[in-house]
């Protein structure tokens, strides 16, 4: 009774016929035995080994996705996952997939485990460094067959990151022809289109097979300001602030002219100006500007390419040699608000400048030294947006050697696999500014002129092309993983017991990561300070993000790993089948040390058509390459109502961390909101460790044909789970202790402003997650044609993060459940944890028609706090609960191999809930869609 919970909404129809009761007119069969993922025995009942989620390639058709991500992430228990949404988020052009919320809020350290074809896939690669999950858009989708969910710990199957559970992708097998499939999609107001292609081709010979697989996907962005509740950041609004903010016409704060509290900007339409008579005293509501903090896409593009093949060959009647090699190149993007510059003498985000009396754009007759305290904010608008662009490239290859042999009057599988994978990814950032060469154009005519190519920059006015040409910024970097893997697994049956064979599976597996990271040497280096050039040593060559590379650092493993699968009873009254899976892992890391995890299951069927299943299991996750090796990186994280200084040390008399920062501060007004954070990784880390605990009932009723009934409970520990700081309590404390608690924070002295927060990976946190899944389907033949129905729902009954008190006493416990914040107060996480979702789905078919109709559901959530402007928020303190409805029609045109489906997807246009937590962008990019009423039409056809 294996539940297939993606199966069921997109319409799968034999997910329970192995399993069917007798007395249902299903005809008996003999089943083969096999390998089902979360085992590595073969068994011919793949239901006791845990909640298991089988998803058929007719599941992956009708679906009609352009990805994998895009159909796991639709999982009731999905959590944090990569997607396309929004600009600022952090994927860059990836997709994941995290079970149980079991990822970190920002998700990285996925503890969800991704096999294909039951073998690891390298990790993935990032802008700005590594990553630690698996990316699903380096998988081509029309390479796949067929998919398995496994909703339970399975570290003692298959080593760490299987805590939450595993994905197992499984590529096309058997294909004897040619077979093509396409879609053609776009959004109701014609933006994000989308086209996909995919051709497989494949030929059996007597002896062996080759299969070819191309895939080709496109898919174009939706901007911000297309949609409503992405065109203002819902704490960075004109009702929001208590002062002009940045703009491109500047802020000017200049000794003798103007201060913090009352600058100057630009007059409107001036070019070049003239004196103090081309400025005014910035105030709102005349001056304010939408700093687009929420980035200017709210779904990404991306444009993948795919190619993979694949050779059987019978060597012997008792061996057999597979070999196969993968491409895939993922092409993304991500565009920015221009850069708000901040420089200035002793004041602003960088410092060191100075601009000459006679600097040829000065109009106000006097210079501005280093050691002033002055500050000019302005947006580089001329110079461009700031642009993000990816290219991935994966190449794999895989060789295994399978056969059989006799041994002890039994037949023994046996099988030696070996696999060498690569990610590498070239990045590109225009739209940075050079900082030395800002200096320089700053500087006294005589200065520029000598040197070679400096323009003079008017940053009093507005720039010209050549201007903005001179001192544009383009980082490039690049960064690779690798994974080479080598297992040696056997299986067979041992003895008969009263049950049935005693079925046993060993093994040794070897692996190794490798991460290589090589950042932009021009963009993380500080001025020389020396020569014609004004800057200080200290200041940062460019405003691109700067960090130290993460380490060319690599870990390996050596595995062996044990499982027996014994039926111990069967065919007994009240005992139809009693059977017991123990299964035991020993891994030796050169990094994380040795760790010994095991797994006790048991599935009970004391009738046809009931089952009874529970499993105990322990888990661990070694320190990731990102975690131990990853250099000091920086970073932004949404939030921007979160610091508790907000309105200066006046409005908070009583918080001595606020003292000195000034009243007119309001961290909406810097950085776009957005709090900086430098994170570095830690080569002390201890490997995280879990236990988890699973039970449940299946029900297919003999009085009820076609009715199946699953209701599973799980309770997840995770001790020394690796993580940062929450910077909610980093601020919290420095407000409230003041002293050595805000040590890890930096703020500028004279506008308040939050300038850096440092943080590095520590074993920091428990997390105690429990919780309900249920489906019932129901599927029945009639006069009218075939009737498929299902719901599905999770209930998340538990999600507490227990972290150290840096304060001393108790631990601080945050709550996860029902927030969309991740529990966290104030709010820095976009995280929702809703209590209850769901999927739900009505199928008819008849002959060559078919009508489907699918629902999806999130619950309501607890928001964030409302910014303090205006008085009176614009909406109350829940994200609202949603329901996207989809409606698809398909046409099968049996003579010619041929079929059509068109649907419509959120047929009732739904967009995400607004959520404070989750400004500037304003819902969380993770959990809802914003791409809103979605036509679509997929053709396919087989020669």
């Amino acid at each position: 009774m294996s539940v297939s919970a993606l199966a069921l909404v997109f319409g799968a129809g034999e997910a329970f016929a192995q399993a069917a009761p007798a007395g249902q007119g299903v005809e008996a069969t003999t089943l083969d035995a096999v390998i089902v993922t979360g085992s590595k025995t073969r068994r011919r009942d793949a239901d006791s080994v845990g909640q298991l989620t089988s998803i058929t390639e007719e599941d992956l058709q009708r679906a009609a996705v352009a990805s994998v991500g895009e159909l796991l992430q639709k999982l009731p228990s999905a959590g944090v996952s990569y997607n396309s949404n929004g600009t600022q988020g952090t994927s860059y052009g990836g997709s994941s997939i995290s079970l149980r919320y079991l990822a970190n809020t920002d998700g990285a350290a996925d503890r969800t485990l991704v096999l294909v074809d039951g073998h690891r896939w390298v990790d993935g690669v990032g802008a700005r460094g590594i990553r630690d999950f698996v990316d699903l858009n380096t998988v081509p989708i029309g390479m796949i067959g067929s998919m398995e969910v496994l909703q339970d710990g399975a570290s003692a199957i298959y080593g760490a990151d299987a805590i939450a559970g595993v994905v197992n992708l499984k590529t096309k097998r058997n294909l004897d022809g040619f077979q093509v499939e396409s879609k053609y999609g776009v959004s109701s107001r014609g933006d994000g289109e989308s086209f996909s292609l995919q051709t497989n081709w494949g030929k059996k010979f007597e002896r062996g097979s080759v299969f070819v697989s191309l895939s080709y996907v496109n898919e174009d962005p939706v901007e911000t300001k297309d949609r409503d509740l992405t065109q203002v950041s819902l704490t960075a609004g004109p009702n929001n602030l208590s002062a002009a903010p940045s703009s491109p016409r500047g802020l000017y704060i200049l000794p003798g002219f103007s201060t913090a509290a009352s600058p100057l900007t630009q007059n409107v339409g001036v070019t070049t100006a003239t004196g103090i008579g081309s400025y005014h005293r910035a105030s709102l509501p005349d001056d304010y500007y939408n700093t687009m903090a929420q980035g200017i896409y709210a779904v990404g593009p991306s444009e993948r390419y795919g190619i993979f093949a694949r050779v059987d060959q019978d060597l012997t009647d008792h061996v057999k040699l597979t070999l196969d090699v993968l491409w895939n190149r993922r092409s993304s993007q991500q565009i920015f608000s221009p850069t708000n510059l901040s420089i200035g003498g002793t004041s602003g985000t960088y410092r060191g400048f100075a601009i000459a009396a006679n600097q040829q754009y000065n109009p106000f007759g006097v210079g501005f030294a280093a050691n002033q305290a002055w500050n000019i904010q302005i947006f580089t608008t001329p110079v461009g947006y700031r642009i993000s662009n990816q290219q991935v490239d994966t190449y794999r290859v895989s060789g295994e050697l399978a056969g059989d042999v006799d041994l002890f009057s039994r037949n023994w599988n046996w099988s030696l696999f070996g696999s060498a994978a690569q990610n590498q990814m070239k990045f590109s950032s225009p739209g940075g500014i050079d900082l030395e060469h800002l200096a320089l154009g700053l500087s006294a005519p005589s200065v520029c002129a000598a040197q070679a190519g400096c323009v003079p920059i008017n940053i009093f006015g507005q720039m010209t092309p050549q201007q903005a040409a001179y001192i544009n910024s383009t980082a490039r970097e690049t960064n690779q993983t690798k994974l080479y893997d080598l297992t040696f697994d056997v299986n067979g049956e041992l003895m008969q017991l009263p049950g049935g064979p005693l079925a046993m599976a060993f093994g040794f597996e070897w692996r190794k990561n490798v991460g290589e990271d090589h950042p932009d040497p021009y963009v993380n280096t500080v001025s020389t300070g020396t020569g014609a050039l004004p800057l200080p040593a200290t200041t940062a060559t460019t405003t691109n993000v700067m960090r130290t590379p993460t380490a060319n650092g690599s870990y390996d493993v050596k595995e062996a790993f044990l499982e027996f699968t014994a039926p111990i009873l069967a065919d007994l009254p009240m005992v139809k089948k009693l059977e017991l899976d123990v299964a035991t892992r020993y891994s030796d890391y050169n990094t994380a040390g040795s760790k010994l995890t095991s797994k006790v299951g048991l599935g009970y069927r004391p009738v046809d058509g009931v089952l009874f299943r529970g499993t105990w299991s322990q888990g661990f996750r070694a320190p990731s390459l990102i975690e131990l090796y990853t250099g000091s990186r920086q970073s932004n994280l949404a939030g921007s109502n979160t610091d508790p200084c907000n309105g200066g040390a006046a409005a908070h008399p009583n918080l001595p961390g606020c003292a000195g920062v000034p009243s007119t501060y309001n961290q909406s007004s810097y950085n776009g909101g957005l709090l900086p954070l430098t994170v570095s990784g830690n080569g002390k880390l201890d490997p995280e460790t879990a236990k988890t605990l699973s039970y449940g009932v299946a029900l297919q009723p003999a009085f009820a044909p076609g009715l199946s009934l699953t209701l599973d409970g799980y309770e997840v520990t995770i001790k020394n789970a690796i993580s940062t700081p929450s910077v909610a309590n980093a601020l919290q404390l420095c407000a409230v202790q003041a002293g050595d608690f805000c040590s890890a924070l930096t703020r500028d002295g004279s506008t308040g402003q939050v300038l850096n927060f440092a943080s590095s990976f520590m074993n920091l946190n428990q997390i105690k997650t429990a919780g309900y899944d249920v489906a019932v389907r129901y599927r029945r033949n009639t006069d009218i044609g075939l009737i498929e129905g299902s719901v599905q729902g999770t209930r998340l009954q538990k999600f507490d993060v227990t972290s150290p008190n840096p304060a001393g006493g108790d631990p601080i416990i945050t709550h996860a459940v029902g927030t969309s914040t991740g529990g966290t107060t104030p709010a820095t996480a976009r995280a929702t944890y809703p209590r209850w979702k769901g999927l739900a789905s009505l199928r008819w078919s008849n002959d060559d028609w078919a009508v489907m109709w699918r629902g999806r559901y999130i619950g309501s959530t607890k928001d964030g706090a409302a910014p303090a402007l205006p008085t009176t928020p614009v909406k109350g303190d829940r994200v609202k609960a949603v329901t996207y409805q989809d409606l698809q029609l398909e046409k099968a045109f049996e003579k010619v191999r041929a079929n059509v489906t068109v649907g419509v997807n959120n047929l009732f246009d739904t967009q995400p809930p607004l959520s404070y937590a989750n400004a500037p962008i304003n819902f969380d990019i993770y959990t809802y869609d914003v791409m809103g009423r979605y036509y679509y039409v997929r053709f396919g056809k087989s020669f």
